[in-house]
C-alpha cells in the first residue's frame, strides 16, 4: 500500500487490519497499488499492559522494603496516567524511576512492567523509536515471555524497523509455537513488506514465513494468507528444501500461485506442469468459491466483499462482479439512512469498494462512469487523512482514458512530502512522468524519468512500464531481462509476460500493450525467457 499509518493510541480495543492489493500480500503488484489505509490499533497484549497491567505490581506489593513499595507506587501511578492517556506524566514518573537506585531493587517482573509501560508512554508521546528501544530492553530481562516479544514486534513496526519486527515475530514463534495465532495481521504484513528487498533481513523474513506456515497462521479477518505461502515456496526453492516445498506447493490453490508454478521451471522438480494442482481453470473456480464462502461467513467485513469482487473481475465475470459491488453499495446506503454502520470496516474499505466498482465499469466499456466512480472514491478519506491511494489510481485511469492533463491535475492533489511510502511515491512519479510526456513537457518529463531511474529498485516493473511509455524498448528489454535474473523479481516478471485477455483495454492501453509485446518478442528477451520458463495463454485479466 502507499500509505503506512502509524498504530493508533492505546486502549482502543480494535485489532490491526491487513492490507491486500487483491488478496493478502506483502508485495506491491503493478502500477495501480492497493493502498487503503486501515485503522491500525493496539495488540490485545498491549491493551493488557497499558490498560490493566497489575499482576507483577501486585506481586511486588508484598515486599516490605519502603524503597520497593515506593517504586511499586510509582509504577501504579504511571499505569493510572496511561489509562487516562496522560502519557507525559507517566513518562516523567517512569523515566525518574528507571534512572534511580530503586529500579535495581525491583524483581525482573516489576522491572519489565515499568519498562513496557515506559515504552507505551513514549509511544503515546509520538516517540516510536524510544518505545521500540524500551521494548527491546524488556525482552532482555530474565523470564521475558511471548507478550514481551510481541510487544517488541509491535513497537518495531511503529518505529519502522522491519528487520527487528520480523526477528521478534520469528523468535516468538520459535520459542512459543502455540502463540502463532496471536500474531497480528498488520504487524506480520509490515514485517514481510519491509524485509522484502532487504538482503540483510532475508534470514529473518524467511524464518518468519516458515514459522507462520508451520503454525497454520491465518489473518483474524478471514482473508487468504496464500500469497505469503507462495513467497515461502520461492525461498524454499532457492534453498533446495524440496520436502517442505512440496508441502507448501500442495497447499496453494489460487491463480496467483498456480500460474507462476506452471510457467517457471524452478518449480518443476516440486510439481510437474501436468500436476492436477496446476490446473488453472480449476484454480479459478476454487478461488471464486472460496472467496464467496469467506464473504458469506463474515458478512460484517467489506474487505472480503472487495476481495470477491476483485476475483470475479479478474476471472472476466464483469456482470457478476458489478452485481456484488452494487449490492454492497446499496447496503451502505440503506444502513446510512438508519445511522447504522453497514460494515465493521466501512471507513477503511468503502473507498476500495468504489475503486473496484470503477475497475469493473471500465472493463464493461463504461469508462466515463468508471472515472466518475473513482473520483468519488478519491474524495473519501483514507484512514482519517486525504486519500492518496484512489487519487493515484485515478491518475492512472485518466492516462488510460487518454486524458493526461487530468492525470497531472490528480497527482497535484497529493502532498509529496506527507504520508507516502516509497512505493506510493514511485507510483505518483510514474503517473506524473507519463502525463508530462504526453503533454510534451519534455524537460519536466525527463526530470521525472531520471528520478524513476535513480529509484528503480523500488518498483522495477513500474520502471519498465515507464520506459515502454517512453518508447525506449531497448531499455525496457534490459530491465525485463534483469528481472528474469533476480530471484526476488523473477516470478512477477514471468507472470507479467504471459498472455491474458485484452477485452478490457482502452485504446491507450492497447498501444502500450503492443509495445510490451514488441519487447517480449525481442530475441535477447526470448533467450533469457526460455532459460527460466514458458509463456502460456490464460483466460484472465493481467495481474
Amino acid at each position: 500500500r502507499v500509505v503506512m499509518q502509524r498504530p493508533a493510541k492505546p486502549c482502543t480495543p480494535v485489532r490491526f487490519r491487513p492490507q491486500p492489493p487483491d488478496t493478502l500480500t506483502f508485495r506491491p503488484q503493478g502500477p495501480a497499488p492497493r493502498t487503503s489505509a486501515r485503522a491500525l490499533t493496539a495488540l490485545g497484549l498491549l491493551l493488557i499492559l497499558a490498560c490493566g497491567f497489575s499482576v507483577p505490581v501486585e506481586a511486588a506489593s508484598a515486599v516490605q522494603s519502603a524503597g520497593i513499595q515506593a517504586a511499586v507506587s510509582t509504577i501504579k501511578q504511571a499505569q493510572a496516567s496511561i489509562e487516562k492517556e496522560d502519557f507525559r506524566t507517566a513518562w516523567s514518573l517512569l523515566e525518574d524511576l528507571m534512572s534511580g537506585p530503586r529500579f535495581g531493587a525491583l524483581a525482573a517482573p516489576q522491572q519489565r512492567a515499568a519498562v513496557l509501560l515506559a515504552a507505551w508512554s513514549a509511544y503515546g508521546l509520538d516517540r516510536p523509536i524510544d518505545a521500540h528501544a524500551l521494548s527491546q530492553r524488556a525482552t532482555e530481562f530474565g523470564g521475558a515471555g511471548p507478550d514481551e516479544w510481541l510487544a517488541r514486534a509491535f513497537f518495531a513496526a511503529a518505529a519502522d524497523d522491519a528487520k527487528d519486527c520480523a526477528a521478534a515475530l520469528a523468535s516468538t514463534a520459535t520459542r512459543w509455537p502455540d502463540q502463532v495465532q496471536r500474531f497480528d495481521t498488520f504487524v506480520v504484513q509490515y514485517a514481510l513488506r519491509g524485509t522484502y528487498r532487504d538482503p540483510e533481513a532475508s534470514e529473518q523474513r524467511f524464518a518468519l514465513l516458515a514459522r507462520l506456515f508451520n503454525g497454520a497462521w491465518t489473518p483474524e479477518d478471514g482473508s487468504d494468507p496464500e500469497p505469503l505461502w507462495f513467497a515461502l515456496l520461492e525461498g524454499l526453492i532457492e534453498l533446495g528444501d524440496e520436502v517442505l516445498a512440496r508441502r507448501v506447493a500442495g497447499s496453494l490453490t489460487s491463480p496467483s500461485s498456480v500460474i507462476p508454478m506452471r510457467v517457471d521451471v524452478r518449480f518443476q522438480s516440486v510439481l510437474p506442469r501436468d500436476h492436477p494442482t496446476l490446473d488453472v481453470r480449476a484454480s479459478i473456480a476454487a478461488t471464486l468459491e472460496k472467496g464467496r464462502a469467506r464473504m458469506l461467513a463474515r458478512p460484517e467485513l467489506l474487505l472480503l466483499v472487495n476481495a470477491h469482487v476483485t476475483d470475479l473481475h479478474r476471472a472476466l465475470k464483469f456482470t457478476e462482479a458489478l452485481a456484488v459491488a452494487d449490492e454492497a453499495v446499496a447496503r451502505v446506503a440503506r444502513r446510512s439512512r438508519r445511522a447504522e454502520p453497514a460494515f465493521a470496516d466501512l471507513d477503511d474499505e468503502y473507498p476500495w469498494l468504489l475503486n473496484q466498482r470503477s475497475r469493473v465499469l471500465a472493463s464493461l466499456g463504461r469508462l466515463d462512469e468508471s472515472i466518475r466512480q473513482l473520483r468519488e472514491a478519491a474524495l473519501k478519506q483514507e484512514g482519517g487523512a486525504s486519500n492518496v491511494s484512489q487519487t493515484i489510481n485515478l491518475g492512472y485511469l485518466y492516462l488510460a482514458a487518454g486524458r493526461p492533463a487530468d492525470a497531472l491535475v490528480a497527482t497535484e492533489a497529493v502532498d509529496w512530502s506527507k504520508g507516502l511510502s516509497d512505493y506510493g511515491r514511485y507510483q505518483l512519479q510514474a503517473v506524473r512522468y507519463a502525463a508530462l510526456r504526453s503533454l510534451q513537457r519534455a524537460d519536466e518529463a525527463e526530470e521525472a524519468l531520471a528520478w524513476l531511474r535513480a529509484n528503480r529498485r523500488t518498483s522495477p516493473s513500474t520502471y519498465q512500464w515507464a520506459l515502454i511509455e517512453n518508447g525506449d524498448l531497448d531499455g525496457a528489454a534490459a530491465v525485463l531481462i534483469a528481472r528474469f535474473d533476480a530471484p526476488e523479481d523473477r516470478s512477477d516478471a514471468l507472470v507479467e509476460v504471459q498472455e491474458y485477455s485484452t477485452a478490457a483495454l482502452t485504446e491507450v492501453e492497447r498501444a502500450h500493450y503492443a509495445r510490451s509485446l514488441a519487447v517480449i518478442a525481442r530475441p535477447d528477451v526470448q533467450v533469457a525467457l526460455r532459460k527460466i520458463g514458458v509463456v502460456e495463454r490464460f483466460d484472465l485479466l493481467p495481474p
